[in-house]
């Protein structure tokens, strides 16, 4: 055979197999790139970027700090975008500064989520799912575990892609309103407990407390847990399933069989809209409470309500202050986020883990709600300008 064919032949080969193969490539795209893939420099890029930015977060040598700003202002295209996320940064830094708990180190880990990929002209824009846990200084004043928050978040990005590389023209935390990694969620029905010839319970927060920390993040299955991710969020589903198994007992006003039609009456509903409904929920333990009792006091005491969490620049008095008045919950006591209204509106509610014996005092997990992805121990401190309401759960009632 002529060699001209051969070459002819086997070139229009290669061309045929980078053809078929082109999207699982895993080599470096142009801003004009139409087929998301696999892109090493690009997760290399905003691994870097968040390692760097939560050295940053919990550096506190002023010798490191100016090192350790002008390697997270290395990554954007200007310095205005860059300004900006240094001092969300430092906005972070003065919230925690306001207790005396000590981030002394942390892991992340930063996945691309490259279905989300869009080309914009000479711009691509990703959502990039990002998962850390922290080290403390601290230990549970009842147990001596270690205390390290931990949680997930969702940002935006939108990158450029330079001569020297990549760089980022913009990020931004956003709202993952699909968040379910690792769930199994299963709609068995769970065995109904409630007997109205029973007439009192007992109540572990330190069991309740244990099952949010293994689970705040449903890694592993839950047997009849449903996730309501997309049904209006996870939040009280998951409050309601940790008071649970701390050993409240359902009745017809607050239960949960499956994820069927929801109502007051266990013989005719699935569940009902306190088991699963933040507001519900609210008015189910300050109106109704449990088996009859008035105002919740067969199993919960209101401890306070409408309290403002001071900003981060606040006076260290109103820091003192608002410590004072709800350093009162335990562990398994309920929390809750409102709108500061008579009467009050609530939005997310979560459930305490961990109390310490200095400030914060105060951590907590949760399950994602409008406006928040889920955490856990997460200090009380930093949730700035919102108005919180505290319940104390009894450990035993009628």
């Amino acid at each position: 055979m002529d060699s001209k064919i051969k070459l002819s032949i086997v070139t229009a080969l290669f061309v045929s197999v980078s053809m078929f193969f082109g999207c699982k490539k895993e080599t470096s795209l142009s801003p004009n790139a139409s087929c998301p893939t696999v892109n090493k420099e690009l997760d290399v890029l905003v691994k870097n970027f968040f390692e760097n930015k939560h050295q940053l977060l919990v550096e506190t040598r002023s010798t490191q700090l100016e090192s350790a700003s002008n390697r997270v202002s290395a990554f954007f295209s200007n310095t205005v975008v860059a300004k900006k996320c240094l001092n969300d940064i430092q906005d972070q830094k003065t919230i925690r500064a306001t207790g005396e708990l000590v981030y002394t180190g942390f892991e992340v880990k930063a996945d691309i989520d490259y279905t989300t990929w869009k080309v914009e002209g000479d711009l691509v824009k990703f959502n990039v799912a990002l998962f850390y846990s922290y080290t403390t200084n601290a230990t549970d004043m009842f147990t001596g575990e270690a205390v390290a928050p931990a949680g997930y978040e969702l940002y935006t990005f939108t990158v450029s892609e330079k001569e020297q590389g990549w760089v980022i023209v913009n990020q931004e935390q956003t709202v993952d309103p699909n968040y379910n990694p690792g769930i199994i969620s299963t709609d068995e029905d769970m065995p109904a407990s409630f007997n109205k010839d029973i007439a009192a319970y007992t109540y572990s927060g330190t069991t309740a407390a244990a099952f949010a920390t293994a689970h705040w993040n449903m890694i592993t299955n839950v047997t009849g847990y449903y996730d309501f991710t997309n049904l209006g969020g996870d939040c009280t589903n998951f409050t309601s399933r940790c008071l649970r198994e701390g050993g409240w007992k359902q009745t017809n006003n607050w239960f949960y069989k499956s994820s069927g039609a929801s109502g007051n009456n266990m013989v005719t509903y699935k569940r009902s809209p306190s088991w699963t409904g933040a507001n519900a929920f609210y008015q189910f333990i300050s109106n109704f409470g449990q088996y009859g009792g008035v105002n919740g006091n067969n199993r919960v005491t209101p401890k306070f309500a409408n309290v403002l969490v001071p900003m981060a620049t606040a006076p260290a008095a109103q820091w003192t202050a608002f410590y004072n008045t709800i350093k009162v919950l335990k562990k398994g006591d309920i929390l809750e986020l409102g709108n500061g209204g008579s009467p009050a509106i609530i939005g997310h509610n979560m459930i305490v883990t961990k109390v310490l014996p200095t400030s914060p005092f105060i951590l907590l997990a949760y399950r994602n709600a409008t406006g928040y992805l889920p955490a856990k121990d997460r200090p009380i401190n930093e949730f700035c300008g919102r108005r919180l309401y505290g319940f104390f759960v009894k450990s035993a009632g009628n």
